[in-house]
């Protein structure tokens, strides 16, 4: 071969008799990339799916919830015994609840906030903090805390989950009122046994005590009692209504107008008030002319497009993955939502449904103009395919490697891969120019081809140790929060150095392929070696 000169001694030695025989068997080289690209769809098809993983940011949140009608003073209680149990965790800097500011009657719900130790002074992750945080919270017999960590990157996605202690929702919309609401309760009862979900809630809520007051209108209009009248004298006793103000020389006074808060609490205390007739003008008991039962009834009716709906929100155990998780409730959900009934994901669940179509279109759109590209640069439609036919090659390492490292295809993968695209075919650029320079000096294609490979040998071993460790700190999980990163980091590193050498028996025989192809397509039919 007339390429020997061009080489180090040290790469020939290496790879010069394994590469003469690849040459001589070109169809394994074939064999090898398809092999490639059929391991890297299995490979994606058994790497767990996500969107973008939280990451530790020391910071909490979630909601407190009790049975509904619960008082203030309850819900304060139970939050008491919220702050006391957290408060002891050694991991746990700093605590905040707020309760009694949820809008309208109900007020049996409250958030708690929770600071903790940064990473690296806690032996815990944050997610194990959280388990840990629920399972203590769970053994309190008269409510429930929901907790999730708080993401340390947030894409807005314009529906977030309804509630604040879950990270994830499905909506179920429907003409129907009860069929959406039987709906989502029996997906409710049906994800409580997937494995893998914690703190499902569902926001239709059908207990809200509720006391109804019939006025007994024959009676009281006979002692000259109207609606208005009964109306006014149950606002003036429970709502607290600022009724004028008084002043005096220094200061003043608002006056608002209320029973004693003792006698607020019970159905039967409306019996101590009075109402006083124009009729009689005496004071007449209020029990006289009307009556009242307890009954049960929704704290509020949501809706979404136009239609009756409900959202059933779920968190999930650390380790389990984004993907199976909606697989798995979307396949719940085929089952039991009924015909006039519709459920898609919301929140960042949706946004990874669509993260996942669109990333695939984007890598094929990504990989074309790289073509395009490169059939300017060569004037050739043929060999740009040369080129990138190391793409597969690389994306089976790096795919591989984050299923040796038991790691999720996240977006963070994905930005690896797109990585790969642009560092990777430098290698195939490196060979396929060089062999092409190597013919226009009267060179055969083997020949070429065999001196490209020896002679950039070293030239693409140097730039290819570069990137890779450059990019092994990200790998490794350094820096603030460097753990959410390591899917970019493995998806490089594992894609480089597998490919690194992988290439140089796998594109010349491609290229081989491409040459017969162009000079049979493109050129007069002349002989090959």
């Amino acid at each position: 071969m007339r390429a020997a000169h061009h080489a180090s001694p040290g790469a020939q030695c290496v790879s010069a008799q394994h590469l003469t025989w690849q040459l001589r068997h070109r169809w394994a080289a074939l064999a090898l990339w398809l092999v490639c690209i059929f391991g890297s769809l299995v490979a994606f098809g058994l790497l767990p799916k996500a969107f973008l993983p939280r990451g530790d940011s020391g910071f909490v949140r979630g909601s407190l919830v009790m049975p509904q009608g619960s008082s203030t003073e309850q819900i304060r209680a139970f939050q008491a015994a919220v702050i006391d149990i957290l408060s002891k965790d050694p991991d746990v800097v700093q605590l905040g609840a707020m309760t009694g500011n949820s809008p309208g009657a109900d007020q049996s719900s409250g958030n708690v906030f929770i600071r903790l130790r940064a990473p690296s002074e806690r032996a815990r992750s944050i997610e194990q903090c959280v388990q840990q945080f629920t399972k203590q919270l769970a053994l309190l017999p008269y409510g429930a805390c929901y907790l999730q960590p708080s993401p340390v990157l947030r894409i807005s996605s314009g529906a977030e989950s309804t509630a604040s202690g879950s990270a994830y929702a499905y909506v179920l919309v429907g003409l129907d009122r009860e069929r959406v609401y039987t709906a989502s309760q029996e997906l409710e009862a049906g994800m409580r046994g997937i494995r893998g979900l914690f703190g499902i809630q569902n926001n239709i809520k059908l207990n809200m005590p509720r006391l109804r007051i019939e006025i007994d209108r024959d009676r009281a209009s006979s002692l000259g009692l109207t609606a208005q009248t009964i109306e006014q004298v149950l606002a003036a006793a429970f709502s607290g209504g600022h009724i004028t103000q008084f002043m005096t020389d220094n200061d003043q006074y608002q006056i608002i107008l209320e029973v004693a808060k003792e006698y607020q609490c019970l159905p039967d205390d409306l019996g101590l008030l009075y109402v006083r007739s124009p009729v009689t003008e005496t004071l007449i008991p209020l029990k006289s002319v009307v009556r009242w039962r307890e009954e049960a009834s929704p704290q509020n009716i949501p809706h979404a497009q136009q239609q009756e709906a409900a959202t059933v929100s779920f968190s999930l155990v650390p380790g389990v993955a984004l993907g199976d998780a909606v697989k798995a409730i979307e396949d719940l959900a085929a089952k039991v939502i009924p015909a006039g009934v519709t459920g898609q994901f919301t929140g960042d669940a949706l946004e990874f449904q669509k993260s996942i179509a669109s990333l695939g279109i984007m890598l094929l759109v990504a990989i074309f103009l790289k073509y395009v590209m490169l059939g300017i640069l060569y004037e050739s439609y043929i060999h740009p395919f040369t080129i990138l036919t190391t793409l597969p090659v690389a994306a089976f390492g790096g795919l591989l490697t984050l299923l040796i490292c038991g790691r999720e295809l996240s977006l963070y993968a994905y930005i690896g891969l797109f990585v790969l695209i642009g560092l990777f075919t430098k290698n195939g650029i490196m060979m396929v120019d060089f062999a092409k320079q190597r013919k226009r000096e009267g060179m055969s294609s083997r020949d070429a081809i065999y001196d490209a490979c020896l002679v950039r040998f070293r030239p693409i071993l140097m730039t290819g140790l570069c990137a890779i460790f450059g990019i092994l700190p990200i790998a490794l999980g350094f820096g603030t929060d460097g753990a959410s990163r390591v899917p970019l980091g493995l998806m490089v590193v594992g894609g480089m150095a597998f490919a690194q050498v992988i290439t140089l028996f796998v594109t010349p025989g491609i290229y081989l392929y491409m040459e017969a192809i162009q000079t049979r397509l493109f050129t007069p039919r002349t002989d090959l070696e």
